[in-house]
């Protein structure tokens, strides 16, 4: 009986995971090496690398510097946390001249040394810039984590206010993420 319900628990998530036969507490998932994380404020700005600066009418367009301000309001379950006050991150167009979409060049200048930079960029519906960033360093045999969300809206100021977008987190983990 029990292999019938761990069938119909894979089959009704078929596609979104890969489902092993464990179920309930035999199967601690990918959580199981976060040793602790604590919550992060974001806040920051955004200088348009493009001149003219470009309209809200065009929407999103990425290119510049975006510099992001952490500060963690608690510890949450983590003994301390440990990451820089800031973070610059600069976007480059890098498609051919005439290419028909951008191709978006995601570097943060200021990494620490060795950093696994995991980024992404993309444009909601209203035409606010979405900025997505994992931020992997190693401390010791243990991995910080920094998973960073944050967006603009579509303005017509060369520099404009970053926001904070969901889930802003500070991470320790015993095992690469």
């Amino acid at each position: 009986m029990r292999s019938a319900r761990v069938l119909a628990l894979c089959l009704t998530v078929a596609g979104a995971a890969a489902c092993d036969g464990a179920v309930g507490e035999d199967d601690p998932g990918p959580l199981a090496d976060r040793l602790c994380s604590a919550p992060l404020t974001l806040t920051g700005s955004f200088t348009s690398s493009i001149t003219p600066p470009p309209t809200a009418a065009v929407g999103c367009v990425p290119e510049g510097t975006w510099t992001i301000n952490l500060v963690a309001p608690t510890n949450g379950d983590c003994s301390s946390v440990d990451f820089l006050p800031s973070y610059t991150v600069e976007i480059v167009d890098i498609a051919p001249a005439g290419a028909d979409r951008p191709d978006h060049k995601v570097t943060i200048t200021n990494a620490p040394a060795g950093a696994e930079v995991n980024a992404a960029i993309n444009a909601s519906g209203n035409g606010a810039c979405n900025l997505s960033v994992e931020l992997i360093t190693t401390a010791g045999t243990q991995f910080k984590v920094l998973a960073l969300h944050a967006y603009v809206d579509p303005s017509d100021s060369a520099t404009r206010p970053v926001m904070a977008g969901p889930d802003n987190a500070y991470e320790l983990w015993k095992a690469h993420p």
